[in-house]
């Protein structure tokens, strides 16, 4: 027997929830994901004025001003802004009941099979069900060109006050690897961190691989935690690529893991803040002008949001490259730069302020350094450079 919905969400990750939210408003939704329910492995972190005046002012659990970046001589480098985390648990459990008080499902331990076309519409298999519908939303993070990199991330959320700013760790680089290994911790109530490792990689890892990693860092941290105080597991191994927004007819392309900023997992929040009430609004259209073809299912992001994401794109291939002393030398450049840097890791830059990056960069670090990190890396980001120019 078929089920029958207008579109069918695949995958339950907080970008498959804000689709859903809203377009469950207008139509019957089903989202499907192969993982459980209870199943929570974020922490979301960002700046407040993304979330002040939302929906999301709700689920901020804690405020803070001020963290530092560490680097390998232990020196400190202190930056200003006004930081918060995010309750993730409330707000993915509030999502979720909204999405079914407006009528829609969601499955979960429920995965999804693959789909074909049939007439106007596509007919998916999900565990050994068919679903027929008018439009598949892909929130997998799955779809990348092959010039893709991966963000490996393992940590959790541990039982800890932390006192002051002084505590916050916003990252570090605490000894002599390739890739280098990042470390961070920050707050996310007034009882509780989030403390997590972080590399990049060309290929996929499994993340569950850096947990011993995470237990040698907070054994050199030295911050009065053990693995008897956590309470929840945090991990992924996030790509960043190329992703396109629509790869074939009635099937749209959508998530966070493409735009996620390198340095701090927790800002990809704010990608989703940023776009997701856009291209929804762009996915109803389509819907009610009954345009499904590949074409129509195009959407274009804001040049800026592109132009940003092309140098994130551009700054991952540099962390793969450079080695640990590189990489403080490449921080030490600009993190002098306070709103510069905050803004990088948000991906809001503007194109003036990405060239001062980049001329710190070169000034402090060297042309011909630069591109002997990179390589053969080098066109490929001269080309997302080239770019941005022309945005």
């Amino acid at each position: 027997m078929k089920k029958t919905v207008d579109i069918l969400i695949v995958g339950s990750s907080i970008s498959g929830l804000l689709i859903a939210k809203e377009l469950s408003k207008n139509n019957k939704v089903l989202i499907i994901d192969k993982k459980k329910e209870t199943d929570i492995n974020v922490c979301y972190t960002g700046l407040k004025k993304y979330f002040e005046d939302t929906f999301f002012e709700k689920y901020i659990s804690k405020e803070f001003k001020e963290a530092y970046v560490r680097f390998l001589d232990g020196n400190k480098k202190y930056l200003s802004a006004d930081f918060v985390s995010l309750n993730e648990e409330d707000l993915i459990k509030d999502l979720l009941d909204e999405i079914r008080e407006n009528g829609s499902e969601i499955l979960f331990n429920t995965e999804y099979i693959g789909h074909k076309n049939e007439n106007d519409n596509v007919l998916a298999e999900i565990s050994g069900k068919i679903v027929k519908t008018k439009l598949i939303v892909d929130c997998t993070g799955s779809e990348y060109s092959k010039d893709s990199y991966y963000f490996n991330i393992y940590g959790g959320v541990y039982n800890k006050k932390i006192l002051s700013y002084k505590d916050i760790n916003f990252v570090e680089i605490n000894e002599k690897r390739k890739p280098t290994i990042f470390f961070e911790y920050f707050p996310i109530n007034d009882d509780q961190i989030v403390l997590y490792v972080f590399d990049f990689s060309k290929e996929k890892i499994n993340p569950i691989e850096y947990k011993e990693l995470e237990k040698e860092y907070i054994t050199k941290a030295n911050i009065g935690i053990t693995q008897v105080d956590k309470l929840k597991e945090v991990y992924g191994s996030i790509p960043m690529g190329k992703m396109k927004t629509s790869k074939e007819d009635n099937v749209f392309i959508y998530g966070n893991a493409a735009n996620i900023s390198p340095s701090a997992t927790g800002f990809s929040l704010i990608n989703m803040v940023k776009t997701y009430e856009g291209v929804t609004k762009f996915l109803q259209s389509r819907i009610e002008e009954n345009k499904f073809d590949k074409k129509s299912l195009s959407y274009k992001y804001e040049s800026r949001f592109l132009m940003n994401q092309e140098f994130q794109y551009a700054a991952a291939k540099v962390n793969l490259k450079a080695s640990p002393d590189e990489i403080i030398q490449l921080f030490e450049a600009f993190t002098d730069e306070n709103e510069l840097f905050i803004k990088f890791c948000t991906s809001d830059l503007n194109k003036g302020e990405i060239f001062k990056i980049i001329f710190i960069m070169f000034k402090k670090v060297g042309f011909l350094k630069i591109f002997r990190i990179l390589g053969k890396e080098s066109f490929s980001v001269i080309n997302s450079l080239i770019k941005i120019i022309i945005s």
